[in-house]
């Protein structure tokens, strides 16, 4: 299997060429500088899996890392257990500064729609975050002062030449999502064994980058612990058939039979129903949500039921439940009730058991 795949075809990605000499114009740039010196950057040319798991949703991340004529290229690919995935390409000029931003959406081994790809360009100061559609409205964003990093290219790109951080550490505002945070520092911890730790912090995030000091893969990243839980790195092995799992559960969600009116056939249980309709909205599958509905559900979900809920309306549901995390599903007597983590708010969804299925009600 090409593990590359959603990376091409998201990203466009191009071959890889030696760097060229750039004045350093922040300390990010700066710290760029001595790495070209230290090795050619030769710690950045790779592509690794990470584990995902936990009470999160992501099961597995994919990084490459390139290092292009004028610029350096982080890519960054999170899949979700419901099949859906996250792609996002950020690239550092060598001076330091943002020269490309792309974020995407998709679901399964497919390219993703227009409309769910955000393309970025610096202008005058300003971030400009443009969606595809015809509709779309750019997002502007003001530049801060100083270095700006998304977080994988902080742990992937920066984090490896940690003997180059300054000795204060180097503070930066996150690209987060669509979104700039700043108060952002990575910086040296210790060295324990052949592995030496990068702390990053900030918003309450507490990340421990744990590098490679062994001759063979100095600069390797080999885990990070989160929050006190640990991701580690897999083998190429390991990640392809991951990959393969993932696919093959979407494949079979697909294949579950419906009978016309959008009541589903198969949702044993309010679990499958809650996987089938998060998995239908990250798809833009306006059936497969239809599919998750019961008959008894109100009439503000007919269209949906009906396929008749205008574009922005059903894109508006599907953006709301792009990100989200399943939490606790309570049952009792036909009923259950399931806590759905937004991001931004929590809500809390109903289903119940209709002809053998348990099909959502309403939230």
């Amino acid at each position: 299997m090409r593990t590359s795949l959603l990376l091409t075809s998201l990203l466009l990605v191009a071959a890889a060429s030696a760097s060229s000499a750039a004045p350093p114009e922040n300390p990010v740039g700066e710290l760029l500088f001595k790495a070209r010196e230290l090795d050619g950057m030769k710690r950045l040319s790779a592509s690794s899996f990470f584990e995902g798991g936990g009470k999160g949703d992501t099961a597995l991340v994919l990084v490459e890392l390139r290092v292009e004529k004028d610029h350096l290229r982080s890519e960054f690919v999170q899949f979700s257990k419901s099949g859906g995935w996250e792609g996002e390409r950020f690239g550092l000029n060598f001076g330091g500064s943002l020269r490309e931003l792309q974020i995407a959406t998709g679901k399964g081994q497919v390219d993703p729609k227009p409309e769910d790809v955000t393309k970025g360009v610096v202008a005058e100061g300003t971030l400009v975050l443009t969606a595809g559609g015809a509709d779309a409205q750019p997002k502007r964003i003001p530049l801060p002062d100083g270095p700006i990093l998304s977080m994988p290219s902080a742990i992937f790109v920066v984090a490896p030449y940690y003997e180059l951080l300054p000795e204060g550490g180097l503070s930066f505002a996150a690209l987060l999502g669509k979104d700039l945070a700043p108060g952002f520092k990575l910086s040296r911890g210790k060295a324990e064994g052949a592995e030496h730790s990068v702390l990053l912090v900030g918003m309450g995030l507490e990340l421990t980058i744990w590098i490679s000091t062994a001759e063979a893969t100095r600069g390797q990243v080999e885990r990070l612990v989160i929050q006190g839980d640990t991701k580690r790195r897999l083998t190429r092995a390991e990640g392809e058939r991951v990959l393969l799992e993932l696919e093959a559960a979407r494949k079979e969600q697909a294949k579950a039979p419906k009978d016309g009116k959008g009541a589903a056939a198969g949702f044993a249980s309010p679990k499958a129903a809650l996987d089938a309709f998060v998995a239908g909205c990250q798809a833009a599958d306006m059936k497969a949500v239809a599919a998750c509905f019961s008959s008894a559900a109100p009439k503000e979900f007919q269209t949906l039921k009906d396929g008749t809920c205008p574009p922005k309306q059903f894109k508006k549901l599907c953006e709301m439940f792009e990100a989200c995390i399943i939490g606790e599903v309570r049952e009792s007597d036909g009923v259950a009730k399931a806590t759905i983590d937004l991001g931004d708010r929590k809500e809390t969804l109903t289903l119940v058991r209709e002809q053998g299925a348990w099909l959502i009600l309403d939230f």
